[in-house]
């Protein structure tokens, strides 16, 4: 006992400092850590608006989630300062292993691995940007917004065409009694589209559709009072021998629309359109010229020049524009690069060691 307490007082302050670094302890304190702050800021969603966390947990949970800042526990110091002990500690014990000549390529391999991942994580928790852009067919941007500011996305991308697919359901559709009481039809509601009603010489179109229908007070106008389908409607264009009439058809009160006389009876059945897919095509463009075309899908990114833009919302009234999310994350690069390194050590480990093992042994 009295030997060991004469080899601490012995040691430099440099070597003392140098053996905390490396110390396991210090290892499993950091980790007993990191892993329930890791645990809560993944449970509990970040970067949230103040209203979506009332919305979810109340006043009084969003109240202790802001107090104790739980939305923002991977952006926040103490997260990032963890994250630097943790890699300063594992870069520690790597080097002491090499330095007593105890360590091996898959040791090392692994231990670097864990570094690399880490300062991956330091570069996307304190430099990640997430922002967004918004075009029309035809437009093109070279800047996103995000944090209040415009960032140069050091390349222009411009929207060639938007695209929405809808499931069709069964219930949504437009039902046609021909004058007379001749013949009665069922129809799926597709826009622009031209449909010829069987046993007659009538065709239709439905032109327009409208969530919220409401008309100016001049009456010579319609539009939409929101996005969301509390008063549903669409416009349909009827031809045939001497007719040619638009009409609008409403779901929730059927007998409130003009009928013309002698036409065709319409009655619209509703619910609400669930969007399938809906895809932006673009073009890139860079210092002025043409450089590649893409489709953006949800879960099917464009990666270029260091950014991710993805399919974040569209215009579902309309379908005019395109709501693209762009990310900037310098940490990425260091994760691919500590999971490449980590598959080498541990191949390392698992089958060239032993196997080099055996062969030196024969």
């Amino acid at each position: 006992m009295t030997t060991k307490k004469a080899e601490r007082s012995s040691r430099s302050p440099w070597t003392f400092l140098a053996d905390a670094l490396a110390s396991v302890r210090l290892t499993v304190g950091l980790l007993g850590v990191l892993i329930p702050l890791s645990i809560v800021g993944t449970v509990i969603p970040q970067g949230l608006s103040s209203q979506e966390y009332i919305d979810r947990f109340g006043w009084k949970a969003f109240g202790v989630l802001y107090y104790l800042r739980l939305d923002t526990v991977f952006t926040s110091a103490l997260f990032l300062l963890l994250l630097v002990a943790l890699g300063v500690n594992v870069l520690a014990c790597t080097l002491r292993r090499i330095r007593e000549k105890k360590s091996h390529p898959g040791f090392i391999l692994v231990h670097a691995s864990l570094v690399f991942l880490l300062a991956g994580g330091l570069a996307s928790g304190h430099g990640r940007i997430r922002g967004e852009v918004t075009l029309e067919a035809g437009q093109s941007a070279g800047f996103f917004e995000a944090r209040g500011k415009k960032i140069p996305l050091g390349f222009e991308i411009r929207l060639t065409k938007f695209e929405v697919e809808h499931y069709q359901g069964n219930a949504e559709k437009l039902v046609i009694a021909l004058p007379g009481g001749t013949g009665t039809y069922e129809f799926p509601v597709r826009l622009g589209e031209e449909i010829a009603v069987p046993g007659s010489p009538y065709r239709f179109k439905v032109e327009q559709y409208v969530p919220d229908f409401r008309m100016d007070h001049g009456g010579k106008g319609v539009f939409s009072a929101s996005n969301q389908p509390n008063n549903p409607a669409i416009l349909v264009h009827v031809s045939g021998p001497d007719t040619d009439y638009g009409e609008w058809a409403f779901a929730k009160y059927p007998d409130f629309h003009r009928k013309k006389e002698g036409g065709l009876d319409l009655r619209y059945h509703w619910e609400p359109l669930i969007p399938k897919a809906f895809r932006s095509y673009v073009d890139v463009i860079q210092q002025g010229r043409f450089v590649r075309q893409a489709v953006i899908e949800v879960n099917h990114p464009l990666k270029f020049g260091g950014l991710s833009i993805t399919q974040e919302n569209y215009d579902a009234v309309s379908g005019q524009w395109t709501g693209l999310g762009v990310v900037k994350d310098p940490g990425t690069r260091w994760v691919y690069l500590g999971i490449v390194v980590l598959i080498a050590g541990l191949a390392n480990n698992i089958y060239l060691r032993p196997w080099w093992k055996k062969r030196r042994n024969l």
